[in-house]
């Protein structure tokens, strides 16, 4: 196509391929995307055929000629408004953090990122507003450093500086309840309960001891059975999460952590 107009955008020591379109659409190439995160071949491939199934994110996807290693070649891209969609699909798994502690940082500034980066690339503008990064962004970088090996954290927390966050605020982060095996936590909590129809309920202070005989802060607690699918929240008006919701007992509404039963948490 000859009226595309083909950048190349440094990004956090790699290069991605993008390109924008005569209706002025920017696109990402995927391969590039998936090489500058640390994604293997196999996983890239894995990604490009999920973009494809993926209802949502086929109407965002499209081909075009970049020019690659050998030659102009026709690959898939997606539309800028599509790329946080798609990187927020890549989970980063406890067993990520664990084993490939660098991917999963790389992955977590590519999710903040990538978007702006590259929007900022065609606009001429490099200091188009970023996304500001939140508490639940420190949590999720605590989480990468608490799963950490010794010998890969000093790679990890200088990535996660160059991203933009503080050290000091992930450093003061309670990481311990990232270290909690989940499932077993939560089958001693509800040991000897019967459930309701919603799930297991527990007012918010009978929750919060819980964690304390457990040695682990019952917000970050509770944030990490959230993300793990474990217990119910809700956004409040403000765009807050709550991770205790409203119920109706007994002619009162009480603020409850919820829990899933445990057979219904691979299919939440």
């Amino acid at each position: 196509m000859a009226d595309l107009e083909i950048k190349r955008v440094p990004f956090l020591g790699a290069e991605l391929m993008a390109a924008r379109d005569p209706e002025n659409q920017i696109w990402a190439g995927v391969r590039w995307m998936c090489d500058g995160i640390g994604l293997t071949r196999n996983q890239r491939d894995n990604q490009i055929q999920k973009i494809k199934a993926d209802k949502v994110l086929t109407k965002g996807a499209r081909n075009f000629p970049l020019p690659t290693s050998g030659g102009n070649q026709e690959v898939i891209c997606i539309k800028l408004d599509y790329v946080p969609l798609w990187l927020a699909k890549i989970n980063i798994t406890p067993k990520m953090e664990r084993e490939t502690p660098e991917l999963a940082a790389r992955l977590e500034q590519y999710q903040l990122r990538a978007k702006d980066v590259l929007a900022a690339a065609f606009l001429g503008s490099p200091a188009v507003e970023q996304r500001t990064i939140t508490t639940d962004d420190y949590l999720r970088a605590a989480s990468i450093v608490a799963n950490c090996r010794n010998e890969r954290l000093p790679y990890v927390l200088g990535f996660l500086e160059k991203g933009g966050l503080e050290l000091p605020e992930i450093r003061k982060m309670d990481t311990t309840a990232f270290k909690l095996d989940p499932d077993e936590f939560v089958r001693e909590l509800i040991e000897g309960r019967e459930p309701s129809e919603r799930g297991y309920l527990f007012n918010v202070d009978e929750f919060n001891c819980y964690c304390q005989t457990k040695g682990v802060s019952s917000r970050m607690a509770k944030r990490y059975l959230y993300s793990k699918g474990y217990i119910e929240a809700m956004k409040e008006p403000g765009g807050k999460m709550a991770y205790s919701v409203p119920i109706y007992i007994n002619g009162k509404t009480r603020r409850c952590v919820v829990v899933r039963p445990l057979k219904s948490i691979g299919n939440a």
